[in-house]
């Protein structure tokens, strides 16, 4: 595993065994090895495909990197993820309710994903305004081939 998520594993206070582990292993082989994560979120993820009203549901992982998102969740045989940079993301929905953990949105062609963070009271509250200010830095704030923003 990545030692920068490790990092933020250990600060958070999670602790690894058995499936878990397993899915964080894989969220750690879609990240680029000169990118750093900046959030880990552990919760739930519904899978919406095309125009099937039902979700697949799962246990996931997703990490808010400096260079892009990344998400992986799995059940039983079934696993699901998805990576984008933030130049490549169409769509980024975030929302903060009360007593509730962060809320992700995202879409990839036919696919929708919904992510909902386990409430850990605190830190859920931490988690939820370091998504808001790196949705304003690097979603809204795209950067151009030359470094500068749109």
């Amino acid at each position: 595993m990545r030692q920068d998520v490790e990092k933020l594993l250990h600060k958070d206070k999670v602790f690894l065994w058995g499936a878990r582990k397993k899915r964080l292993e894989a969220l750690c082989a879609l990240l680029d090895g000169n990118e750093t994560a900046e959030i880990i979120l552990l919760g739930q993820l519904d899978v919406y495909h095309g125009t099937i009203s039902a979700p697949e549901r799962m246990e996931a992982a997703i990490c808010v990197t400096d260079r892009g998102i990344a998400l992986y969740g799995s059940v039983w045989k079934y696993s699901a993820s998805f990576r984008q940079t933030w130049r490549q993301l169409k769509k980024l929905d975030t929302e903060n309710g009360l007593a509730a953990g962060a809320r992700i949105g995202l879409a990839d062609q036919d696919t929708g994903y919904l992510f909902r963070e386990n409430y850990r009271g605190k830190l859920s509250e931490q988690h939820k305004k370091e998504l808001e200010r790196m949705k304003q830095i690097y979603f809204y704030q795209k950067p151009t081939r030359d470094g500068d923003s749109l």
